[in-house]
């Protein structure tokens, strides 16, 4: 059997470096407990290990300090915490661009059942470059509450412009949240100077670490209301969370697990750098191109090179996106990512709704000579 291929790291990335399994194993095996509920030196050093992670991100994402990172079990419960958290209006309005996951849209749409607010598409052209004079004049017009911009489409890996985003929300007086799920660690950023209000990450994507740990940079004077509620290990006397960033979201134990696996991603890509990944990713996506072009009914969806990162989708000529997956798998044990990726204004941007299409995402550990032998 041909050995497996791994093409779904818009999923997850796979694998993950070698020093995230040994310090996760570590960690569990030998400090396998609760951090800040004790003075002992064993728990102070968890808890050094938490902040110096806060540090890492604040540092690598351009936040504004340590202690406005904020660590939520995925990046799902990060964003419907923003979105739910704001404070709505009868009639209010969103701007989207077509390329958000259902983790932004479908918290979206259940505001829109409550307060009947108005959700409104980001203009985007069909060389897949935003209409930025025509959004600045949509913002005028609508003065939306909240502008939602992907990073990085999931679905075709398309690099969106949300510093140009951001520039424009500051100045017509809208928040702006940033799910950068599949850039963060990847594609360059920094959140103060681009006056981004909210930058969503998650752990087991762009940072290589594991599930269970994902967060958020709170950039803005706007307080959010916690969706949850519950001891924090500090101030047990009070009847409330203490009413500071981070505490203030952060229920519950930590995941020290999890928080110990991104610490060690981190310190990794300290050493291996974004920018030199993402180079990588796009010499070896060169060679996945070449590679399906020689790939029966398939077209390429092509996505100009200087905004695209490691993500290509592809729409079968023949049967569905899930018999090609299959084909794939049968063929050459590739692993990829069938269907509509929970994002269905791209696929309706794109036309393939109801086809969906084929995803291959590269990451970090795939090489340009995975590709020579198929």
């Amino acid at each position: 059997m041909k050995k497996l291929l791994y093409l779904d790291n818009a999923s997850t990335t796979f694998p993950k470096p070698e020093i995230v399994y040994k310090s996760m194993d570590h960690n569990y095996r030998t400090r396998g407990f609760n951090a800040g509920r004790s003075g002992h030196s064993a728990l102070a050093a968890l808890s050094d290990m938490i902040l110096e992670t806060r540090s890492m991100l604040a540092i690598l994402l351009g936040g504004p300090a340590p202690d406005k990172i904020v660590f939520m079990p995925s990046a799902t419960i990060c964003l419907n915490t923003i979105i739910q958290g704001l404070s709505w209006r009868k009639n209010d309005v969103v701007y989207v661009s077509p390329f958000e996951h259902n983790a932004v849209l479908r918290p979206l749409h259940r505001i829109r059942q409550e307060f009947d607010i108005k959700i409104k598409l980001i203009p985007v052209n069909r060389d897949y470059r935003f209409d930025l004079k025509n959004l600045e004049k949509l913002l005028i017009e609508d003065k939306p509450r909240l502008i939602c911009c992907t990073h990085v489409s999931n679905v075709l890996g398309l690099i969106c412009p949300v510093e140009a985003v951001a520039a424009l929300a500051r100045k017509h007086g809208s928040v702006l949240l940033v799910d950068g799920t599949q850039g963060a660690g990847l594609i360059d950023v920094n959140v103060v100077k681009a006056g981004i209000d909210f930058y969503v990450f998650a752990g087991h994507k762009t940072l290589y670490g594991p599930f269970g740990i994902a967060g958020y940079i709170y950039n803005s004077e706007i307080r959010i209301r916690p969706l949850y509620f519950g001891g924090t290990g500090t101030h047990s006397e009070q009847e409330f969370c203490p009413d500071v960033i981070p505490t203030r979201y952060e229920a519950g134990s930590p995941n020290i697990l999890s928080i110990s696996g991104l610490h060690a991603s981190l310190k990794w890509l300290q050493k291996h750098l974004p920018p030199k990944i993402f180079e990588h990713e796009r010499k070896t996506m060169h060679q996945l191109k070449n590679f399906l072009t020689r790939l029966p009914d398939l077209e390429i969806v092509e996505i100009p090179d200087e905004i695209s990162a490691g993500i290509v989708s592809c729409i079968p000529q023949k049967g569905s996106s899930t018999d090609y997956a299959k084909f794939l798998d049968r063929e050459f044990n590739i692993v990829v990512r069938p269907g509509a990726h929970c994002a269905p204004y791209a696929h309706e941007f794109l036309g393939t709704l109801d086809s969906g299409t084929v995803r291959f995402s590269l990451g970090y550990f795939n090489k340009a000579s995975q590709f020579a032998g198929l």
